[in-house]
């Protein structure tokens, strides 16, 4: 099968997943997770293959600790995937939610991103956690691995495919694509009709290369050339904790500390502290002359500043303070994590301030640089991209969004321009022959009292105003959506709803004629199907305007017609 017609089917088996219910994503999950466990003899033996291989070509000790699996890894292999489906659903969530002037309803809603293709070199364990992160996200995943891995990737695969399988669902939900070479490669990132997002998970030439290469858009997790300053206001031990942990905890990987730097006023003091800790550690120093004149280290080259070692290697440099350490980090670091330790909180903000980076630390450890801890399941990497994706890959990370538009036949219109401040105001005064609102009815009583007990001016001329106010008031706040339930119900007497014009088509339909004369001698209401239609696009200061008139003329009539029955009765 070629390549096209592979993602030709990984593309289709996206509709398959993208509105699946969260509850029966987990559920598959758990399965996988429990498969994974079941068949670890199986994956074991495919990684035995792999790690023969892998002598046989002479690869290096940080390749082959990457390749190997283990009982152990087996089981965190399983506990990410378990993991997942403690996070909440990021599929469907409004993630903002308003109403525009025209009374359009937006939601800005989660989606998936679609097709995710996960290129990555020696880690096996990287298919299922790649695999299970796109799932969780309702995205399809394309995955391509190193040749090197092919073994242990089939046999995962395969246990992953079994899990779909039983579930009724197509296996190109999970794609795998087994040809790990370059050519392989440039030709898979070049598939944007199928493809909607690149994750390279690898070293810097690694992902240089792809990103090179990809008419798809790329999210690389970069090099880790991380750094801790140690600074005059430190606490000593905090300082050696935290950088012992940043690089002796797993060196080889990209949230190891690469370079300390130390502030000369501390540096006699801590710096033989620091040489006896990484002493035991087994960990090879390099120095600047200023370190060497007080622990005896290897002295470092420009070079070295410039290296990820991804092994228990560290240079130490002493500098002034934290506007050297900042030009050091601006200068050699990769964006990835950088750490301050010191007491002095101004110190400590400025530099997390100014320093460009997708991690920042406060007297912690750059180890915390992985996606378990933001809570995003798998440690995929840490983006050093600053659009869309930046540091550890959250599940959000692998969603984007769509705005949801709701209206009740609700049109783009043009007012300025189409309308002259003559037909503008027509409009709003034909609207109020045909819509009393209830408030007007009242003042029928108060017309009768004001003639029967001589009271015009007392009673007539303050009705009128309540009426003015009122009724501008109560449009306001009808217009902005009050949760006050007394305005709510007392804005029933003087709003003019849009369902209530709705309604008003009705007539105009029956008398087509007049719709038909308004629509052709007003000018700008050519844009709309009938009088009512306009008035229900009534911008909001508008259509309050509209409701003062409205409610103003209304009461003037029913206030002479309680005035006119004072003299039957």
């Amino acid at each position: 099968m070629n390549l096209q017609t592979i993602l030709q089917k990984a593309k289709e088996a996206q509709r398959y997943i993208e509105t699946m219910e969260n509850s029966q994503k987990d559920k598959i999950l758990n399965e996988m997770a429990e498969a994974i466990l079941k068949n670890s003899q199986t994956i074991l033996e495919a990684n035995k293959k792999d790690m023969e291989l892998a002598y046989k070509n002479s690869l290096n000790d940080v390749g082959l600790d990457r390749l190997m699996l283990n009982q152990g890894r087996i089981v965190n292999m399983a506990n990410v995937l378990r993991r997942m489906t403690t996070y909440p659903d990021p599929i469907g969530r409004v993630l903002e939610e308003w109403e525009t002037h025209d009374e359009l309803l937006i939601k800005r809603t989660s989606v998936p991103l679609g097709v995710v293709s996960i290129i990555y070199e020696l880690r096996p364990s990287m298919t299922s956690d790649g695999a299970g992160l796109c799932f969780k996200t309702g995205n399809v995943s394309v995955l391509k691995g190193a040749d090197d891995t092919e073994h242990s990737n089939h046999a995962i695969i395969k246990i992953l495919h079994d899990v779909l399988e039983r579930n009724n669902l197509p296996k190109e939900i999970i794609t795998f694509v087994f040809d790990g070479s370059k050519e392989g490669i440039v030709k898979l990132v070049k598939e944007d009709s199928y493809i909607d997002v690149v994750l390279t998970r690898g070293g810097a030439i690694f992902n240089r290369f792809i990103e090179l290469h990809s008419l798809v858009p790329v999210i690389s997790f970069n090099r880790g050339l991380n750094h801790i300053y140690i600074d005059k206001d430190a606490h000593h031990r905090k300082a050696i904790e935290v950088a012992r942990n940043s690089k002796c905890l797993i060196p080889n990987v990209c949230n190891a500390v690469e370079t300390l730097l130390i502030h000369k006023e501390i540096a006699p003091k801590i710096l033989p502290k620091l040489y006896k800790v990484f002493k035991d550690e087994k960990t090879h120093l390099k120095g600047c002359s200023s370190t060497k004149r007080y622990i005896d280290v290897e002295e470092t080259k420009e070079e070295d500043y410039n290296i990820e070692y991804l092994a228990n290697t560290l240079n130490i440099k002493v500098i002034k303070g934290v506007e050297e350490a900042i030009e050091h980090i601006d200068h050699y670091g990769s964006g990835h994590s950088e750490a301050i330790i010191t007491e002095d909180i101004e110190v400590g903000e400025y530099f997390m301030n100014h320093v460009d980076a997708s991690c920042l630390y406060l007297n912690a450890s750059t180890k915390f640089s992985d996606g378990d801890t933001v809570g995003s399941g798998p440690e995929v990497g840490i983006a050093t991209n600053k659009l869309h994706v930046r540091g550890p890959l959250r599940i959000d990370a692998l969603t984007t969004y769509k705005y949801k538009m709701y209206g009740e036949g609700t049109t783009k219109l043009a007012w300025s321009g189409y309308f002259t401040p003559i037909s503008f105001f027509t409009t709003l005064f034909i609207g109020t022959l045909f819509l009393p609102p209830l408030i007007s009815f009242f003042i029928i009583p108060l017309g009768y009292l004001s003639a029967k007990e001589h009271l015009n001016i007392l009673i007539f001329i303050p009705s009128v105003i309540f009426l003015l106010i009122g009724s501008g008031l109560i449009a306001k706040f009808k217009i902005e959506k009050t949760d006050n339930r007394f305005l709510k119900y007392f804005s029933q007497l003087f709003y003019v709803s849009k369902p209530k014009i709705y309604r008003l088509e009705k007539l105009f339909e029956n008398y087509p004629k007049i719709s038909e004369y308004l629509v052709n001698n007003l000018k700008g209401l050519k844009q709309f199907i009938s009088l009512p239609s306009a008035l229900t696009k009534l911008p909001k200061k508008a259509f309050i305007l509209f409701t003062i008139i409205d409610s103003i003329f209304w009461g003037v009539v029913f206030g002479t017609v309680g005035y006119w029955l004072s003299n039957f009765f």
